[in-house]
C-alpha cells in the first residue's frame, strides 16, 4: 500500500501533467500549477478560440439563410453539394456552440474561486497529492495510472492528428470532386482550414471532459468496491470504531459525489446530453429524409453510430455510479441493524451520524 503521508514515488507518478489538459486545450484561465510542464499554444487561447468559434457560427448562420451557391461555396459550405445545406449548418451550429458555453461555464467558476476538484484524483497520480487525501491504495494507483496514460494518449492522437487531418482531406476533395481546381484552392482550401480548426476545439473541449468524466467515475466505483467489501466483511463485527471509521468513509465519498457534481459534472452532463440528442436528430433526419448518395448515408451512418454510441456511454457511466450508490446504501443499512444491536455510551451521537449518512446516500441514490 502507498504510504498515505507522503506523496506518490516518482517511479509510479505518469510523465505527463495529466491533470492540465483543461489548461492546455483552452478550457481553464489558469493552470493549477505554476511549474507547468505543458504549454498552451496561442490556437488554444481561449481568446484565440472563441473568435475562430464566433465566426465559424456566423458564417454557418449566413449559409442557412441564403441560398445563391455561387455564395455558398464562398463561405465553405459544403451541405449545398447534396442537398442539406440547412442540416449541415444547423448541425455545426449546435455542435460549435459547446465549445463556448463550456468556457463560459469554467470562466465562471474561476471567477467564483471554484476550482476543478475533479482533478485531485490526477495529481495523486502525477505527486503532487498525497493518497490520504482519497484514501487510494497501491491497486487503485496503479489501475487509475494505466487507464490514464492509455486513454489521454489515445484521445491526444486522435484529436492532433486524426480527426483534423481526416476533416481537412474530406473537405478539400469534396470541393476538388464538385467545383474546379481554382475554386478549390481560392475557397475550398481556407475553408478546410477553419472546419478543421472548429472540429479540433470541439472535439478536444468534449473528448477531454468526457475522458476525465469516465476516469472520475471509475475512480469512484473502485473506492465503493472497497468500502461495500470491508462492510461485507465485518457486518457481525462488534468493533465499535471500526463501523464508525467506515461510515466516515462512505461519507466522505458521498461529499466528493456532490462535490463534483456540483462544480461541473452537473453542467456537463446536461450540456452534452442536450447536444448529443440534438445532434442524433439531425443525424436521423439527413439519413431518413434527406435525397443523399448511397456512400454518404453510409458515412453519415457511421458518425451517428459514433454519436449514439458515446452518448450511451455517458448515461451508462453516471448510471454505473448510481448503482454502486444504491448497493453501498444497501449495505450501510445492514451496518446500522447491526450496529444497533451493540448500543454504547455515545450511541446518540453515533446513530445521529448514520442517520446523517443514510440520508446522504438516499440523495445520491435516486
Amino acid at each position: 500500500m502507498v504510504k498515505p503521508k507522503k506523496i506518490v514515488p516518482s517511479g509510479m507518478t505518469t510523465s505527463d501533467a495529466i491533470d492540465e489538459h483543461l489548461y492546455r486545450i483552452g478550457l481553464m484561465i489558469r493552470p493549477l500549477r505554476p511549474g507547468l510542464t505543458q504549454r498552451r499554444r496561442l490556437i488554444h487561447h481561449p481568446v484565440m478560440m472563441l473568435l475562430i468559434i464566433f465566426a465559424m457560427i456566423f458564417i454557418r448562420t449566413m449559409c442557412m439563410i441564403t441560398k445563391n451557391e455561387r455564395t455558398l461555396t464562398m463561405l465553405g459550405d459544403i451541405g449545398h453539394f447534396f442537398g442539406i445545406r440547412f442540416h449541415h449548418n444547423l448541425l455545426i451550429v449546435l455542435l460549435d456552440s459547446f465549445v463556448p458555453i463550456s468556457q463560459i461555464i469554467y470562466y465562471i467558476s474561476h471567477r467564483r474561486g471554484v476550482k476543478p476538484t475533479f482533478l485531485k484524483p490526477f495529481q495523486v497520480l502525477f505527486g503532487m497529492a498525497n493518497p490520504l487525501v482519497l484514501g487510494l491504495k497501491l491497486k487503485d494507483v496503479t489501475r487509475l495510472k494505466f487507464l490514464s496514460r492509455k486513454y489521454f494518449a489515445i484521445l491526444r492522437f486522435n484529436c492532433d492528428y486524426g480527426i483534423t487531418s481526416s476533416c481537412f482531406v474530406l473537405i478539400v476533395a469534396l470541393y476538388a470532386i464538385n467545383t474546379s481546381l481554382s475554386t478549390t484552392l481560392l475557397y475550398g482550401v481556407p475553408a478546410a482550414i477553419h472546419l478543421t480548426l472548429t472540429g479540433h476545439y470541439f472535439w478536444n473541449v468534449l473528448g477531454y471532459q468526457f475522458l476525465y468524466f469516465y476516469l472520475v467515475c471509475k475512480y469512484l466505483i473502485m473506492k465503493f468496491v472497497s468500502l461495500n467489501c470491508q462492510v461485507a466483511s465485518s457486518r457481525d463485527s462488534k468493533h465499535q470504531g471500526m463501523m464508525m471509521n467506515m461510515i466516515r468513509s462512505f461519507t466522505r465519498v458521498c461529499q466528493e459525489i456532490q462535490d463534483y457534481d456540483e462544480s461541473y459534472f452537473s453542467k456537463f452532463l446536461f450540456i452534452s446530453c442536450f447536444l448529443y440528442s440534438s445532434a442524433i436528430v439531425i443525424f436521423l433526419n439527413i439519413e431518413i429524409f434527406s435525397d443523399v448518395p448511397f456512400t454518404l448515408k453510409i458515412v453519415i451512418f457511421y458518425i451517428m453510430i459514433i454519436q449514439v454510441s458515446i452518448f450511451l456511454i455517458t448515461i451508462m457511466t453516471a448510471a454505473s455510479v448510481n448503482y454502486h450508490a444504491k448497493k453501498m446504501y444497501c449495505h450501510l443499512n445492514s451496518l446500522f441493524i447491526s450496529y444497533l444491536n451493540y448500543p454504547s455510551i455515545d450511541d446518540m451521537n453515533h446513530h445521529l451520524l448514520m442517520i446523517k449518512m443514510i440520508t446522504l446516500i438516499e440523495r445520491i441514490a435516486k
